[in-house]
């Protein structure tokens, strides 16, 4: 099993460590209604919808307190490439530290 490197995002001077897996992205799916696995977003190009429920649920995830409309207020011009990058890194962290077994042949 690969170590996690971990990822954090700092807001308002407090460095959050974020994290995502798979039941996290099932409760974006779930506030979104998009397949995120599959394909039914672009998650290089996310909308601000996709970035603010995949932020909301890792920053949650890390014990921070925001309602939902206040994680929006993080989100500008500026630092939504950043904030992309370093999501899909939390994911792509915890895909890297699963392992999965091989199906035997039959």
């Amino acid at each position: 099993m690969t170590e996690k490197k971990p990822v954090t995002i700092k807001i308002d001077g407090t460095e959050w460590p974020i994290e995502l897996d798979t039941n996290d992205l099932i409760e974006v799916e779930e506030m979104t209604g998009h397949n995120v696995l599959m394909g039914a977003v672009n998650l290089m190009l996310p909308s601000f919808g996709l970035l603010r429920a995949l932020l909301y649920v890792a920053l949650k995830k890390g014990g921070a307190k925001f309602k939902l409309e206040e994680v929006a207020d993080f989100i500008e011009m500026d630092n939504a490439v950043e904030l992309r990058d370093s999501l899909i890194a939390a994911w792509r962290g915890d895909m890297v530290a699963v392992s999965v077994p091989t199906p035997s042949a039959q």
